[in-house]
């Protein structure tokens, strides 16, 4: 008596896909939210090394020209955060981190 496989080959090949897809999509929400975590970090704002000599006019100016640097870096680690955030619910989604987001992306699409 010539005994048969409980499951064909293609189940089992079917089964394994689509394991496969699970694993993947799970590996790649993981790696989004550890990117939005870093963007959220890096865009807390850090002024703490600006000690400024008022008197000196353009020390004044070199510190306000830096702080206004670190804010567009922060508005721009905001930006990437954001897009980051959205990318976890729609994997498929990429995120160009060498685009601009606060300018044609993130933010126009938001308002």
């Amino acid at each position: 008596m010539q005994r048969r496989f409980q499951f064909r080959l293609r189940s089992l090949f079917l089964l394994l896909t689509l394991a496969a897809v699970a694993l993947a999509i799970g590996n790649r929400i993981s790696n989004l939210r550890k990117r939005r975590d870093y963007h959220r970090m890096m865009s807390i704002p850090t002024f703490q090394h600006f000690l400024i000599n008022a008197d000196d006019p353009d020390e004044q100016k070199r510190v306000a020209d830096e702080m206004e640097s670190l804010w567009k870096e922060r508005e721009h680690h905001d930006a990437l955060a954001d897009e980051y955030d959205r990318a976890t619910w729609r994997p498929w989604m990429i995120v160009d981190e060498h685009e601009s987001p606060h300018g044609d992306g993130a933010r126009k699409r938001r308002q």
